[in-house]
């Protein structure tokens, strides 16, 4: 991961849009001047001489070969086409403006400062909270690891905790990520006794990660004393510790955060990674601009002001953004398909739509690493010391060059309505595969290709996608017959209606093709699939009957 990634660098779930941490002030903006015939990563890492001439402070290593389209079939993004051109898209008004500001308590901890001395483990940290009374407390607590919490040595939560095999050491869960029937709920209550309580919070960590951040449900900001120790003198954070010899399942609160490895997390000097769930925190006062109110495409940020941009329709692309502030300045760019009350939501249903860039003090130019989909960018100065100016809000889009696009008019407006809308969605669909859509999971399903499929024969007159398509569901085939319902993916999902549309679709490309020479490589695939259904039928001849069993 380049330099200048702040760990945890990209943040990406399981179906789920990646976000970014990005620091400008270790970026080498002068990347293309710079020698890239120079040794590249791979040589240095087998040990060979390095040059005489100390290598520049930050290094750009040259790529390795990009991933071809057949090695991409185990990935969760495919490699990309050839023939795609991009599209270069413009904001179309300026929908809100505003400030914000926290309202509601929020706490967070990360343990990198002790995962990158000592790597993935099981880490510890410790902090107290002080309230005015007894209470029960309503609270929201993020986390992508496993981990388990105690208040006051009552155990309050715990995620993907997996039991201790016996006569066997005991393993980490590493770098692997949770499944999503893995994970916690979010919200949760918490009981506080009057004075001070003890948080202990226990994480199996993998060499990155956002680690934890909590947001209460209604306490005010700052109406919580958060403190290293029981004194209100103390400082406000954690107290760290770790690895530990002890498994997560085995962990108790008699564990404590003493000794010689001990270290402090304050969180003045470390703010929140998750932005994405620290923004719920917030409340967005927003106005709404008329479009003649804009004559000025650049616009300029202050500390905690904000600035939602509309384009106008739903992209699947990659925000592309020019900035210049004060070094280290900090704005959050949050991309998403709708703005509620004038406010562009940043967490919602487990995905993450806030990036965090950190300004070099010189003009930045920034274009997300992976591609979003979204109507509109929302920036938000959030750690301005005077003014950010904002000079380029673009997207790049790229699509698929069809030069056979169909066309539709009819004297009813509503059935030409009709016909714009579904080519929009489409092509907001298509990069390189089909995608269910923009601002979900970005994967191609059975289901949903099937139908895009058809719908793309009569918008473009491209049936080499739907082929590609039906052959990359063929390349899943498990040994039993049955096809995995998503790919190209990293992801596993049997569903046996699914894996039934294939074989229709299958029908439905020939009928439009008459392509006998493909019917004929697919026909091994479609015979196996259908013989494994037979075999689970009632009786010969007879209904499927309940597949539950059979849904993975």
């Amino acid at each position: 991961m380049p330099e200048c990634y702040v760990v945890p660098g990209i943040i990406r779930g399981v179906g789920a849009p990646s976000v970014e941490i990005m620091d400008f002030r270790a970026y080498p903006h002068d990347w293309q001047r710079m020698d890239t015939t120079a040794a590249s990563r791979g040589e240095f890492s087998r040990g060979r001489e390095r040059p005489e001439k100390a290598p520049p402070k930050a290094v750009w290593y040259r790529p390795q070969i990009i991933a071809n389209a057949e090695q991409s079939k185990a990935m969760l993004e495919p490699a990309p086409n050839a023939e795609d051109i991009v599209e270069t898209c413009t904001w179309k008004k300026i929908a809100f403006v505003g400030g914000c500001r926290q309202i509601r308590q929020s706490l967070w901890v990360n343990f990198r400062s002790l995962t990158r001395q000592y790597g993935a483990g099981i880490y510890v940290a410790e902090t107290f909270l002080h309230s005015e009374a007894d209470c029960r407390q309503g609270v929201y607590c993020f986390c992508d690891l496993p981990y388990r919490m105690y208040i006051n040595d009552e155990l309050v939560s715990e995620q993907a905790v997996e039991p201790t095999p016996g006569h066997t050491a005991p393993k980490t869960r590493g770098e692997r990520r949770l499944a999503l029937d893995e994970y916690a709920p979010i919200f949760l209550e918490i009981s506080l006794n009057k004075g001070w309580n003890r948080l202990l919070w226990i994480e199996d960590c993998a060499s990155h990660g956002a680690g934890m951040t909590m947001v209460w449900q209604e306490a005010p900001n700052g109406s919580i004393m958060i403190r290293q120790h029981p004194d209100e003198h103390s400082k406000e954070g954690w107290r760290q510790t770790g690895p530990l010899k002890t498994p997560l399942s085995l962990t108790h609160p008699i564990i404590t955060v003493d000794g010689t490895g001990k270290q402090d997390y304050l969180l003045q000097e470390n703010p929140a990674w998750d932005m994405s769930v620290a923004l719920t925190a917030y409340n967005f006062a927003s106005r709404r601009i008329l479009p003649e109110a804009v004559t000025d495409t650049t616009q300029i940020l202050m500390d905690k002001y904000f600035v939602v941009f509309d384009f106008g329709r739903t992209l699947y692309g990659y925000p592309h953004i020019s900035a210049q502030g004060t070094e280290g300045d900090m704005i959050e760019v949050v991309c998403g398909e709708h703005c509620v009350d004038g406010e562009v939501i940043s967490y919602a249903n487990g995905k993450r739509n806030a990036s965090t860039l950190i300004l070099s003090g010189g003009r930045d130019l920034w274009m997300s690493a992976t591609p979003r989909g979204f109507r509109y960018i929302m920036l938000i100065g959030s750690s301005v010391k005077g003014k950010v100016i904002v000079d380029t809000i673009q997207a790049k889009v790229p699509n698929r060059d069809i030069s056979n696009r169909g066309s539709f008019n009819s004297s009813d407006k509503t059935y030409n309505e009709i016909w714009d809308t579904g080519s929009l969605t489409m092509n907001s669909t298509v990069r390189g595969c089909y995608i269910d859509a923009p601002c979900r999971d970005q994967a191609q399903y059975i289901s949903d290709a099937m139908i895009q499929a058809w719908a793309g024969f009569h918008l473009f007159g491209d049936f080499a996608l739907s082929a590609t398509a039906l052959e990359d569901f063929a390349r899943t085939q498990l040994e039993t017959g049955e096809l995995n319902s998503v790919s190209p993916s990293g992801l596993f999902q049997a569903v046996p209606d699914f894996s039934l549309l294939w074989v229709v679709w299958l029908h439905r490309h020939v009928q439009y093709t008459g392509d006998e020479a493909f019917l004929r490589r697919m026909f091994p695939v479609m015979e196996k699939l259908l013989n494994y259904y037979d075999r689970l039928a009632v009786s010969p001849d007879g209904v499927l009957g309940d597949l539950r069993n059979y849904l993975g």
